[in-house]
């Protein structure tokens, strides 16, 4: 079953799998593309890049990735705005793809206002240029953390939540109509992690891989 993803306007899964490399990575990767199903890059943009920029179906499907952090130690804002774009475009080039779907900002201390607007700034720029489809927060802080980052800026389409901050940060992104992916045991659409074919046969059945 298929749900619209906030104000994207776009239906996605139930189910989106997050890649983690195992012991046989090209299996993983061709499993977890037969499935349709979105993609989260993150853990290895180059590798998993490798195994899928050849097949054809990898054009069309749904992918994420998360930023890098660099941008934490930024001095100033356009210094911000070179990391967020420059890890940006490493990604693109390790998936050989000209635009991410989603690419989520991690969140994970506070950050200076300079910081916030550097990455605003970033990613507008990289809608503008093409590179990125869907801008979203990774919450990896505390909910009163990512909300310190978010009340103040509307410019996020998504957020990447785990269990024990979602039921705080959920009513803003309903009252903002932003799309919700959860990564832990509950809520929908859930991002699960994925080593093996048989965890990917374990979400969507031995049928569909």
């Amino acid at each position: 079953m298929k749900q619209v993803f906030g104000r994207t306007n776009i239906e996605v899964p139930e189910r989106w799998l997050r890649l983690i490399a195992g012991a046989d990575t090209s299996g993983l990767a061709a499993a977890a593309l037969a499935t349709g199903l979105p993609l989260d890059v993150s853990s290895q943009p180059a590798l998993w890049g490798g195994h899928l920029r050849r097949e054809p179906a990898f054009e069309s499907t749904l992918v994420m990735a998360r930023s890098s952090t660099d941008f934490e130690r930024a001095s100033d804002e356009s210094n911000v705005v070179h990391l967020v774009h420059a890890h940006l475009i490493e990604v693109l080039s390790s998936l050989g793809r000209q635009q991410l779907d989603f690419y989520f900002v991690r969140v994970r201390q506070r950050l200076q206002e300079y910081q916030i607007n550097g990455v605003l700034q970033a990613l507008e720029m990289a809608r503008e240029d093409g590179l990125v489809r869907f801008q979203g927060l990774a919450a990896e802080a505390s909910a009163l953390v990512v909300r310190s980052v978010w009340q103040g800026h509307d410019g996020f389409e998504a957020i990447l939540v785990g269990d024990e901050s979602a039921p705080e940060l959920q009513p803003i992104a309903n009252e903002r109509r932003v799309g919700v992916l959860h990564e832990g045991t509950s809520g929908e659409p859930r991002l699960i992690s994925v080593r093996t074919v048989a965890d990917v046969e374990a979400v969507v059945g031995p049928a569909r891989v």
